[in-house]
């Protein structure tokens, strides 16, 4: 297909069409870079962080407990330690209200590996907190002492141990993510630059090339045009001269 032995109006059209479509790849493309990016951040804010939260929910309602069973020991009031012991089963609930939403959401190994020694630990911790409410209840303060002491406080550290080792690994999560979404978003960045470029570029070329292959022909013509007037000229200077 020779462009020169094309109408104006085609070579325009094809010209034009090029440019258009240049823009429409670049969309396209821009849009697909966008999307991914655009994941990355839904992981960080609908996945990782929500986890994140929950891990160290479980670690503030473990200290809250703790809290309110040292509380207990030395309340005299039973208004008091009715509302403590309130505090300790509502803690509880809590706790396994995040426990299992934690258990529908992940799914990579080591966090589900984490997971599993959360819920070895608490069960671990939960039978020795219920006989040290139940001694309270019994008002066996030292015994509730003696078993706080000596058999809650380490299943407790056990559990605190893993949660913050949990925590840890789901901040680092979080961390790697977002430092996944900023290295996409400048990756993006350059990609549209250097994409943006590319087709201004290409434009500029099939612009060039569009208008070249219509002044090429128009100053032949033109050329051609120049020397027909003045052949014309010449030969009625002639024919004047003659007469």
């Amino acid at each position: 297909m020779n462009m020169m032995t094309m109408s104006i109006g085609k070579r325009l059209t094809i010209g034009f069409g090029v440019v258009i479509a240049l823009l429409i790849l670049l969309a396209a493309l821009s849009s697909i870079r966008i999307g991914g990016l655009a994941a990355q951040v839904n992981q960080v804010v609908n996945d990782r962080y929500p986890k994140t939260v929950l891990a160290n929910k479980l670690k503030i309602e473990l200290n809250e407990m703790t809290r309110s069973m040292l509380s207990v020991l030395i309340m005299t009031d039973p208004g008091q330690i009715k509302a403590e012991l309130q505090i300790i089963e509502a803690k509880n609930a809590s706790s396994n209200a995040a426990l299992k939403t934690l258990q529908q959401t992940i799914t990579d190994p080591t966090g589900l590996d984490l997971l599993k020694k959360i819920t070895t630990e608490r069960d671990k911790f939960l039978p020795v907190q219920a006989s040290f409410v139940s001694l309270i209840n019994e008002d066996k303060k030292d015994d509730a002492m003696v078993k706080f002491m000596f058999a809650l406080r380490p299943k407790q550290t056990k559990y605190y141990d893993v949660l913050d080792k949990f925590i840890a690994y789901q901040n680092k999560e979080m961390d790697v993510a977002g430092q996944d979404s900023a290295s996409t978003a400048e990756r993006t960045k350059w990609f549209i630059l250097i994409l943006a470029l590319a087709a201004a570029g290409l434009s500029l070329a099939v612009a060039y090339g569009s208008t070249h292959s219509i002044t090429v022909p128009l100053r032949q013509a033109v050329r051609i045009a120049k020397k027909s007037g003045r052949w014309r000229f010449d030969q009625q200077n002639r024919s004047a001269y003659r007469g």
